[in-house]
């Protein structure tokens, strides 16, 4: 989603309502163990306007629980790759692993680490400090400063990570939160699963990315998805910042079936250079899938590249 989510500050790849404090009751709950893979595709100035799969996505759920700061966790984790796409490797390669601790009741994080190389590397940490209600961002790689303070031992740990004699890990942000009601963009989508989602309702979610605290609206409508094989009762949910210039500049949508296993079949992002979408390949129909691009596609993107 989306980095997925990110990557050009989109994504993907997803809280308080507007009408209550209170959140309302969850539908399901989060499952230890799950396992979603995807698809993602690009349509847009980059491709000459055809179709063209990019990368491969995996979601899951790691199935152990985990403390941290007394904090019951689980571990969820995205990690991206163009590696099974020629030209998207030719074009721009990428591997993104992004790890989010989070409490399974609520989907609030605890941890979050970010990896990103491209045609250099880059690495995040962000801690949510819950009982101090702040958030702080460190920074390895070009975008690190060479002051500012570490971050604590027993967050490196955590996320696995070493301070060899390379760039350090370093504080580049430090945020207050108003309340604990704050998410990172992985929790932020495993939130919006298990809330009690019906056509009509609007939230609001605040998201810290590690610059500054986002405030994000999102639309849920009915939609019945029938798409590469899916043909599944839906809920769209579409997602603003709470700015009203941005929804004149993107369009960020993801849909989520409309059951107890509340699985994101498909994610949309759409922007001035074009479209990404990202498809579930899990459980999807086998007559349905069709693994890189059509002739066609292939044969115009030839006089393209």
């Amino acid at each position: 989603m989306t980095k997925l989510m990110r990557l050009s500050r989109y994504p993907i790849v997803v809280l308080l309502l507007l009408t209550a404090v209170l959140f309302p009751a969850q539908a399901a709950q989060m499952r230890l163990g799950e396992r979603l893979e995807y698809t993602f595709s690009y349509q847009g100035i980059f491709s000459g306007f055809m179709q063209m799969n990019i990368a491969r996505a995996v979601f899951d759920v790691q199935p152990v629980v985990d403390t941290i700061q007394g904090r019951g966790t689980v571990l969820t984790t995205l990690n991206l790759t163009t590696e099974p796409f020629g030209k998207a490797e030719l074009l721009y390669p990428i591997r993104y692993r992004y790890r989010s601790w989070m409490e399974p009741e609520r989907q609030a994080p605890v941890v979050v680490s970010e990896y990103l190389e491209t045609d250099k590397i880059s690495e995040e940490l962000l801690w949510f400090d819950r009982e101090n209600r702040l958030g702080y961002c460190f920074v390895k790689g070009d975008e690190a400063t060479e002051v500012g303070a570490k971050p604590p031992d027993f967050l490196l740990d955590k996320a696995g990570l070493t301070e060899g004699d390379g760039p350090r890990l370093t504080q580049e942000n430090r945020q207050e939160f108003s309340d604990e009601g704050v998410w990172d963009y992985l929790s932020l989508l495993y939130r919006l699963r298990f809330l009690d989602l019906a056509p009509g309702r609007i939230f609001e979610l605040p998201l810290y990315n590690g610059k500054r605290i986002k405030q994000y609206q999102v639309e849920v409508s009915r939609e019945r998805l029938e798409l590469a094989g899916w043909n599944l009762p839906a809920f769209k949910l579409s997602l603003y910042e709470a700015w009203e210039e941005k929804r004149q500049e993107s369009t960020t949508s993801v849909w989520v079936s409309d059951d107890e296993q509340r699985l994101p079949l498909r994610f949309y992002v759409q922007r001035a250079f074009g479209d990404v979408q990202g498809i579930l390949e899990t459980g999807r129909p086998l007559t349905a899938r069709q693994d890189g691009l059509s002739e066609a596609t292939k044969k115009s993107l030839e006089l393209i590249f």
